[in-house]
């Protein structure tokens, strides 16, 4: 895994300003939790219910529907926990290294001293 601090400089010169940097910074540490978790869950489908699905000739839409998205539902939510913490881990790293005028920072100053707005 690569820290959430070393894509900064990267999606700095990619985009260029503060707020699709941060968002691509948190996407691209959060997203693969999700990817690998769902692949290693699509991988462990018990072979027993892949020969179920072919014995009773199941189309491909019913074996994604009944078979494959219930075996790999665990998986899925695992890597969705996993990615949500290091979300917030690269959304607070984002806010450091890059701050904004409209970032969580500024919005919480706003909401407890209304009188800071601009």
């Amino acid at each position: 895994m690569v820290a959430p601090l070393a894509w900064v400089p990267i999606a700095l010169v990619l985009f260029q300003k503060n707020q699709p940097a941060a968002i691509f910074v948190i996407f691209i540490t959060s997203i693969w939790p999700i990817l690998i978790n769902t692949a290693e869950g699509v991988r462990q489908i018990p072979q027993d219910y892949r020969n179920l699905a072919l014995v009773l000739q199941m189309s491909k839409g019913r074996f994604f529907s009944k078979v494959l998205i219930p075996s790999a539902l665990p998986y899925i939510f695992t890597g969705l926990r996993i990615s949500i913490g290091l979300a917030w881990l690269a959304f607070i790293a984002a806010e450091i290294v890059m701050p904004g005028t409209a970032g969580a920072a500024w919005w919480m100053a706003c909401s407890i001293a209304p009188w800071t707005r601009p």
